[in-house]
């Protein structure tokens, strides 16, 4: 069993309209004294259970959301990488004991 396995199985998964809210509610600060507090509140209030949700984001989510999920999946362990620019973006996402992927998200900025 991976990590990734280990986490989904023994906690209960967050909805992402779930995880979504909280991200919109308590975004990723912008203000670096601001980042541990965050960063703890997301261990705490979402947890590793949350990462299945934040990838859908990433797929889902527009573009604001998708930068908070990355933030947010990275504070829980997973590796999160942008491979190209809006509107080519794609998403490089290897979660904790598992093969990295590529996310392609359905909603990209328009360029400006």
């Amino acid at each position: 069993m991976t990590t990734a396995e280990h986490l989904e199985s023994t906690s209960p998964a967050p909805h992402v309209e779930a995880v979504a809210n909280f991200l919109v509610a308590d975004p990723p600060p912008v203000r670096r004294p601001d980042l541990p507090a965050w960063e703890e509140r997301v261990r705490t209030e979402l947890g590793s259970a949350a990462l299945p949700a934040l990838v859908e984001l990433l797929e889902i989510g527009a573009p604001g959301e998708q930068y908070a999920a990355m933030a947010a999946a990275r504070v829980l362990g997973a590796e999160v990488w942008a491979t190209d620019r809006e509107p080519n973006l794609a998403w490089k996402v290897t979660l904790p004991g598992a093969k990295p992927r590529m996310i392609q998200p359905r909603r990209q900025a328009m360029p400006g």
